[in-house]
Parts: C-alpha cells; sequence; structure tokens
C-alpha cells in the first residue's frame, strides 16, 4: 500500500502540472475542428509528448547536482545558450501568466454576473493573484489539482442529472478547413516539461527506481490526456455545440443546472486558475531572484505586471495566447531538448 502511495503521489507530480488553463478552450476546440480530430490529436501528441518527457528524463539524469531547463542548456553549449533557455522559459511563464490573467477575469465576471465589466474583474484577480508573488504563500499545487478534480465533478454531476444529452451522433464532425487548430492548444495542453526535475528529485529521496520513472512520466503524461477527452465528452453531450464559448465559462448558462451548482463551477474554476497564476508567478519570480540575481524588489514586478501590460495592450484572446505558446515557444523549446539529447549521446559516445 505504501508503495503504491509513493508511485500514486509521483504520478501526480506530473498529471497535477500538465494540468491546466488548456483544459477550459478544449470542448470549443472539439467544436470547430471535429471531435475526432481533437481525439485522434490527443492520442498521437500523448505518444509524442511522453517520448519527449522520457528524453528530457534522461537529460535530467545525466547532469549532476540540481538544475532547470536553462542549465541544462548551459551545461551542454555553454553561458550564451543558458540565457536564450530562460528566455524561452520566461516567455512561456509570462504567456502562462497571461492566460490566467485572461480566465480569471472571465471566472469573476461571471461570478459577480456582470460580463460587461471584465476589466474590473481581471484587476482584482490580478491583485488577489500577485500576493503571494510579494508575501509568499506555502505550496499550493494540492489546491489546484483538488479544485479540477472538483470542477470535474460537478461537471460528472451535471451529465447525470441532464435527462435530454446529446448523442454522440451529433456530435462536431471533422472541419477540415480547421484541422490544424488543435495543435498548438494540445500541445500546450500536455506539456509538462517543468515537473521532470521535480518528479526525479522525489523518485530519488522515496527510493524508488529510477528505471521505474519511464513508467510513471508515460502513465502521467497520458492520464491527462484520457481526463481531457473525457471532459470534452461530458461537455459535448449536455451542451450544444453552437452555445460552447472558447473558454467554457459563459457556457455555463446552457446547462440546465441549479442556481447553486452553475456557480460552484464557476467559483472551482476560479480557485484552479488562481493557484495556477501563483505557482507559475512564484516560479518566475525565483528565477529571476536566484539565476538572474534580480533583486525581490524588481523582480517581484517584472514577474507579474509584464502580463498584466500584455492585457492592457488587447493581448486578451485566449485561443490565440495558448496556440502561440504551443506551437511557438514550446515548439522552440522542444528543438532545443532535442538538440541536447543528441549532444549528450556525442558525449557519451566519445567518451566510450
Amino acid at each position: 500500500m505504501l508503495k503504491l502511495k509513493k508511485y500514486l503521489k509521483a504520478t501526480s507530480i506530473l498529471s497535477g502540472t500538465i494540468i491546466g488553463a488548456g483544459i477550459f478552450t478544449l470542448p470549443w476546440t472539439a467544436v470547430q475542428s471535429g471531435f475526432l480530430t481533437v481525439s485522434i490529436y490527443l492520442f498521437v501528441l500523448a505518444i509524442l509528448i511522453s517520448i519527449l518527457h522520457l528524453v528530457y528524463y534522461q537529460i535530467v539524469l545525466s547532469v549532476p547536482g540540481k538544475s532547470r531547463f536553462p542549465g541544462y542548456l548551459g551545461y551542454f553549449f555553454g553561458p550564451k545558450a543558458k540565457n536564450f533557455g530562460a528566455l524561452i522559459i520566461i516567455s512561456l511563464f509570462w504567456g502562462s501568466l497571461l492566460v490566467y490573467l485572461i480566465l480569471g477575469g472571465k471566472f469573476l465576471s461571471f461570478i459577480f454576473g456582470n460580463p460587461t465589466n471584465e476589466l474590473l474583474s481581471t484587476l482584482i484577480f490580478f491583485l488577489l493573484g500577485s500576493l503571494p508573488i510579494f508575501f509568499g504563500i506555502k505550496r499550493i499545487s494540492s489546491l489546484e489539482f483538488f479544485s479540477l478534480i472538483i470542477l470535474f465533478s460537478i461537471i460528472l454531476f451535471s451529465f447525470f442529472w441532464q435527462k435530454n444529452q446529446i448523442p454522440f451522433s451529433d456530435f462536431p464532425k471533422i472541419n477540415f478547413n480547421k484541422i490544424l487548430l488543435p495543435y498548438g492548444i494540445i500541445i500546450y495542453s500536455l506539456f509538462g516539461l517543468s515537473a521532470i526535475p521535480e518528479l526525479t528529485e522525489f523518485l530519488k529521496q522515496k527510493k524508488i527506481k529510477l528505471e521505474n520513472g519511464k513508467k510513471i512520466i508515460v502513465l502521467g503524461t497520458c492520464l491527462p490526456a484520457v481526463f481531457y477527452l473525457f471532459f470534452i465528452v461530458l461537455f459535448l453531450r449536455i451542451i450544444p455545440a453552437n452555445n460552447i464559448t472558447p473558454d467554457i465559462i459563459h457556457s455555463f448558462n446552457s446547462i440546465l443546472l441549479p442556481w447553486l451548482l452553475k456557480y460552484s463551477l464557476a467559483i472551482f474554476g476560479f480557485l484552479a486558475v488562481l493557484t495556477s497564476f501563483w505557482t507559475i508567478s512564484l516560479n518566475l519570480r525565483n528565477l529571476f531572484i536566484y539565476d538572474f540575481k534580480i533583486k525581490k524588489e524588481i523582480a517581484c514586478p517584472l514577474a507579474c505586471l509584464t502580463p498584466l501590460f500584455f492585457y492592457f495592450i488587447k493581448l486578451r484572446d485566449f485561443v490565440s495566447v495558448i496556440s502561440c505558446l504551443g506551437s511557438l515557444i514550446i515548439g522552440i523549446q522542444i528543438f532545443l531538448i532535442i538538440l541536447i539529447y543528441f549532444k549528450k549521446r556525442r558525449i557519451q559516445k566519445n567518451s566510450i
């Protein structure tokens, strides 16, 4: 039982990191490109990203000491490469914070019952999300994962509550005009590279065989894909396709549920988004402080004010931001990981 608990905890480290903002746009993506299209993307990309996570796991094991992506890049290619790697990570963090800022404002706007004043709701979310950056907070990944599970449970309850469910035959068909739409969105939704070093440290601490880490990584990557598929099916079964919005939040009005359950959906969705904002902003602040030796007084506003600046210059298209992060920023990171892997293999070959 104790061994099983360790394995479940290890799997949840990766799965809990992966499941995030991307989930909220998947039902709409399925409506636009087709349910079968998204299902195929989830299946294929879950396999490919599992392989990528395994490659990164080998890199983490090969580098002495504790480090992260910029450190691995610097270890194999030098200081300039390390700085470039840091720039990629910072861009990904800032982009993700912008995504959560957009979502957080929408959730609060729905909760307040005032969809026309989304700007005010976003500013309130920003203030709540910025507090831990300045004052600190204990580990909140468990709260983040718990909120998502509760959110999924309420949607599952909604599924059984609805008497007139939409049949599978009415699910959106393949739309070849938007067949590439899911690519960046699903890459972003399944990408959990930042959790691999933390997972590796956990395996060593709990004395779990590092060889078993491969199975944990595959499971931890594929479980979110299954979770996403169920999430999409549940939404498509209880909400007509033409009522599903890109962020799903305003789709809640189309669910025939008691008022309390609708607001419970929004509140737990808001908590999941808020805790994700805390996690990423704290990681970014620490990156500025410990890796770039920037003073805390500068690192804190630099971490949280930049996404707000992006928001104010009208970068508010939730789907476009996620697609850009998945296809461009993460795409560059994947390319760099492949370069690191082949450099590592070349060094190992020459040392034999």
